[in-house]
């Protein structure tokens, strides 16, 4: 039988008096990599977060390595053997590679002096242990000159330098493209045939199904089941992890696209996008894909307002309803009933350290004054509608919205421009970070808005996302619409060969 480096049992956590960890018993055997499964507020980062030390349990047990254990912080982990890089990668921007591997632990000289020789060439050779090619000058570069995924693989060593055994790797495909995870890939393997143990979370199943030998589900808090993953498929894990069976990934609904609501013509970002054209109706999705970096963002920045009618940095039309638009500001798009749902929830969609209720009624507030003063009885009676409606996990609207997971925190970003009544609504990465049955509910939400007269625009790169929800597509590549299609003309495979 395989040998367990890690056990937990019945382990249990309370936040506020509401139960986030109801018993969860977990198991890791030496050198596999375990995936981690459930949807958002399952209890996933509440259990991470305490074999990382930044949790203390309420009650149950954690062995490593057959004795009984307790981490009383990150660092206490780390010196025992565990560690985990997070989604928010917490790294250092303006300092090199070498020095962000070993900044708890940098080398010194015998008059106390930083080693740099001993510290790039350690560097280096933590690089090499992951199966990278590397020369002393890729350490001395500073961080902030990498990419994300490059970025991912120095915390990834950072978290190994301390003798790791266990590492845990919170959701670190969402925000690569599809080479970046093959290399990413590549690295746990390496990993893995070391003897390290890897705990991998993630909401993309076809990933889960790839690298994991054995995965766990845990669903409200409890532990659902584990299997190994040749046992498993995409049907039997999206039932485990939602609880029900999800017959239909997308259901896309058939609608009545009426007048023109959007339309760009001609718009040019410095360096970013080349003379971009298109419409959308009033109750249409128009799916744009597209690879992380093509220039989605882009677009929704330049039609929110964000570029505020720069012209040595935008150039082009928006027009509205018909009606050329020079938005100068997010505030104006928002008077014009534009809303935007953007890649990064955390930073720029919410004030994570307010209520949701006030997250949620922020943009509406001008129509919720008389006379300047809010009428709170009806902001709260929409705000307590509009959680119900979207099934947003809390005990309160008063709940600060940093406290919530990731696909709640979309919910209320969704549930602002709800409230607010937009007539566009612009979603980048709608999907990014959230479950498999959170999913579906916002693609409901989707569903909703459109069969109102709402002109819906997603710009995504899941490929099976934009062509099982999108009315039209368009594909764009480097800044520039390459191909367009209508519903139906172009299949799966075919559209994913254009993106890449």
């Amino acid at each position: 039988m395989p040998t367990e480096i890690l056990v937990l049992h019945q382990v249990s956590k309370q936040f506020f008096g509401i139960t986030a960890l109801d018993g969860v018993s977990f198991k890791l055997r030496a050198g596999e990599i375990h995936g981690l499964l459930g949807e958002n507020g399952a209890g996933k980062s509440t259990l991470m977060k305490i074999l990382d030390g930044a949790l203390l349990p309420d009650g149950g047990d954690i062995i490593l390595k057959g004795k009984p254990v307790q981490f009383l912080s990150p660092e206490d982990a780390r010196q025992q053997g565990i560690a985990m890089v997070y989604q928010e990668l917490n790294l250092l921007p303006h300092l090199s590679v070498a020095e962000n591997i070993f900044i708890s632990s940098l080398p010194r000289t015998r008059t106390g002096l930083i080693d740099w020789k001993q510290l790039y060439l350690s560097a280096k050779q933590s690089l090499e242990r992951l199966g990278l090619r590397v020369t002393e000058a890729d350490v001395k570069v500073r961080l902030e000159s990498l990419n994300v995924a490059q970025q991912q693989i120095v915390a990834i060593a950072r978290a190994l330098s301390t003798n790791c055994q266990v590492l845990i790797l919170d959701e670190p495909t969402s925000a690569l493209p599809q080479h970046d995870v093959d290399n990413l890939f590549r690295v746990m393997r390496t990993l893995k045939n070391q003897g390290v143990s890897v705990v991998f979370i993630s909401h993309r199943l076809q990933e889960v199904l790839e690298i994991t030998d054995r995965i766990t589900v845990l669903r409200n808090g409890r532990t659902v089941g584990t299997l190994e993953t040749h046992e498993a498929d995409e049907d039997t894990l999206a039932e485990m992890i939602a609880g029900r069976s999800i017959k239909e990934k997308y259901p896309k609904v058939q609608t009545s696209a009426t007048d023109t609501l959007l339309e760009l013509q001609s718009v040019c970002v410095k360096n970013k996008l080349d003379n971009v054209s298109f419409t959308m109706k009033k109750g249409e999705i128009l799916g744009i894909v597209g690879l992380l970096g093509a220039g989605k963002t882009e677009i929704a920045r330049a039609i929110f307002g964000v570029y505020g009618g720069n012209p040595g940095l935008m150039t082009g039309n928006i027009l509205l309803e018909g009606k050329e638009m020079r938005i100068r500001s997010p505030e104006e798009a928002i008077d014009l009933g534009v809303g935007l749902v953007p890649e990064n929830r955390s930073t720029e969609g919410l004030l994570l350290n307010q209520s949701i209720g006030f997250n949620t009624s922020l943009p509406a507030l001008k129509s919720l004054s008389r006379a300047g003063f809010v009428r709170q009885g009806e902001e709260g009676s929409m705000v307590e509608r509009l959680i119900q409606r979207l099934h947003i996990k809390c005990f309160s609207p008063a709940q600060l919205a940093r406290s919530l997971s990731g696909g709640n925190q979309q919910k209320v970003v969704l549930a602002k421009w709800l409230m607010n009544r937009a007539r566009l609504v612009i979603l980048d990465e709608p999907t990014r970070g959230i479950d498999v049955g959170a999913k579906v509910e916002v693609y409901n939400l989707i569903n909703d808005l459109v069969q109102q007269g709402v002109g819906v625009l997603i710009l995504s790169s899941e490929v099976p996302e934009i062509h099982g929800m999108a009315d039209r597509i368009l594909v764009l590549n480097r800044g520039r619409i390459i191909e367009r299609f209508r519903r139906g003309e172009v299949d799966e495979q075919e559209l994913q060969r254009l993106v890449m």
